[in-house]
Parts: C-alpha cells; structure tokens; sequence
C-alpha cells in the first residue's frame, strides 16, 4: 500500500506541471495534454481516498473509470507523426511500438473498467487493487513514453 501511495504521488506530482505545459500546444496534441490532465485530477482525488485523507465517493471513482475506458480507447489514434514537437512530452518511440503502446492503453482501460466495476460494488478491496493497477499503467506508460 505504501508503494501504491508513493506511485499515486509521484503521478500527482509529474501530472501537476502540465497545466504549464500545455501552452503553445493546439489540435490533437492539446486534446492529449487535455487527457492527460484530466487523468491527473481523477489520479489526485482517488489518491487521496486510497490514503484515507478523504471519503470514498463511489460516483468520483466511477466517473474516473469510465473516463479512463473513454481515454485509454481513443489515446492511440491521437499520436500522429506530426505531434510530437514542443511543448509535447511525447517520445516518438510511440510511433515505433504501436502495438506496446496500444497493450498499455489496453491496461488503462483494462484498469478503467476496474474502477467501474469497484465502485459499482461499493468494494473498497477492489478499489484498492483497481486503483493501484491504474496507477501501474500510467506509469509504465509515462516511463517509456514519456521525455
């Protein structure tokens, strides 16, 4: 749990910049950066109820799941060759491994759909490993994706 925790808050930190980092950016690659932060609030605020700091609200973590499905089904069409430039985060690498980066956007709906199901239930358990694996996958993705 404690690494879950640190995971969460490291995402919340990275993810807090970008509304700087927007910037300048326009068409597919605002609407990414536009996902990604929208990722990042949802990330926040379900951290937050993982540590306890706030009440778990059964509608926020639904709502972040199905957010995460709708994001994680439409990310790999919004990389084309052409958006990769600053203010994008972006490595091109994205363009090289379609199908590893299409198996994380996978994960994140995957994740998205745990979320769903968790809070569907009430089931603080689930939500706990749903969370963690939905944190798992924006990271790994970030790792290797991301500049």
């Amino acid at each position: 749990m404690k690494a879950l925790v640190m995971v969460a808050t490291g995402l919340c930190m990275a993810l807090a910049g970008l509304a700087w980092a927007h910037k300048g950016a326009s068409g597919v690659m605002k609407e990414r950066m536009d996902f990604m932060s929208s990722l990042g609030e949802q990330t926040k605020s379900m951290a937050m109820m993982v540590r306890g700091r706030t009440v778990l609200d059964w509608s926020v973590i639904e709502q972040a799941g199905q957010r995460a499905v709708s994001i994680g089904e439409t990310l790999p069409k919004k990389f084309p060759k052409d958006s990769f430039h600053k203010p994008s985060e972006a490595k091109t690498l994205i363009l090289e491994e379609p199908e590893t980066f299409a198996s994380l956007s996978a994960a994140l709906v995957q994740a998205g759909h745990a979320l769903t199901a968790a809070a569907q239930r009430a089931d603080e358990a689930a939500f706990a490993v749903a969370f963690s694996d939905y944190a798992q996958s924006c990271k790994e993705c970030h790792s290797r994706y991301r500049e």
